[in-house]
């Protein structure tokens, strides 16, 4: 794959997990007094993904701590950071 793809990819897959990650505070009843870490962190890979769509500069610095936060969840959030840290970090 090229860098291009794998940056699409990378947007595509942190947008879709902000995205559920939202949906999941909203529909547990966040806004009465819910967890807002959950609803900061979906907003916070919904704006990764959207970085890294558009080809900002500062794409890469949103992308490795969207990864490392990514990292706790397990199973799927663990394999998007550990992607995003080999993306960003040790890919050639």
């Amino acid at each position: 794959m090229t860098y291009r793809e794998h940056t699409k990819l990378l947007a595509g897959f942190f947008f879709i997990s902000g995205v559920l990650q939202t949906l999941g505070w909203v529909l547990v009843g966040g806004w009465m007094g819910g967890n807002w870490l959950l609803l900061m962190f979906g907003l916070f890979y919904m704006l990764t993904g959207w970085k890294l769509q558009n080809d900002q500069s500062d794409a890469k610095i949103f992308g490795t701590i969207a990864s490392v936060l990514c990292l706790p969840n397990l199973p799927l959030g663990t394999a998007l950071g550990i992607y995003g840290l080999w993306f960003f970090w040790f890919r050639r």
